[in-house]
């Protein structure tokens, strides 16, 4: 009897053998690593813009449109950067803060408003991002001086 069940066992793993040949010859046909969804983060808002009253600066940019493809922007990053203009560093690299954190609207346009003091040069910038946390480029870059 232990002779029979030894061929048992043979023909039972050569079986499992052959399964995994087959398995491995009938894949998907491409050769590499899994790669994850291709996923198109929001495009970044190009008109950024301000105006300015006394020491008050009123940010405005356009809701840019959703490429084919591409995840919406529902929020947008407020990023700024203070320097005095007293110091001003030709070619030295701008260190930007977060400052604000705004929801999308069904509006076309959004705005925010900051406080600005005399004597200082502010640069702001804005990023988009998806509900997922995917950002896009940055804006285009503005600069104000306190007046």
């Amino acid at each position: 009897m232990p002779h029979v069940r030894n061929a048992g066992n043979a023909v039972l793993l050569n079986l499992v053998a052959a399964a995994l040949v087959l398995l491995c010859l009938c894949a998907c046909g491409k050769k590499g690593w899994p790669s994850p969804p291709k996923v198109i983060p929001p495009q970044s808002v190009t008109d950024l813009r301000s105006r300015v009253s006394g020491l008050q600066v009123e940010l405005l940019w356009s809701v840019p449109p959703v490429a084919d493809g591409a995840e919406p922007a529902t929020h947008f990053l407020v990023q700024r950067s203070v320097d005095p203009v007293s110091e001003t560093c030709k070619g030295c690299p701008i260190l930007f803060t977060r400052i604000a954190d705004i929801p999308a609207t069904s509006e076309h346009t959004v705005t925010w408003q900051d406080t600005i003091q005399k004597g200082y040069r502010y640069r702001y910038k804005v990023v988009g991002y998806s509900g997922g946390g995917l950002a896009g480029k940055d804006s285009n870059m503005i600069e104000v001086i306190g007046e």
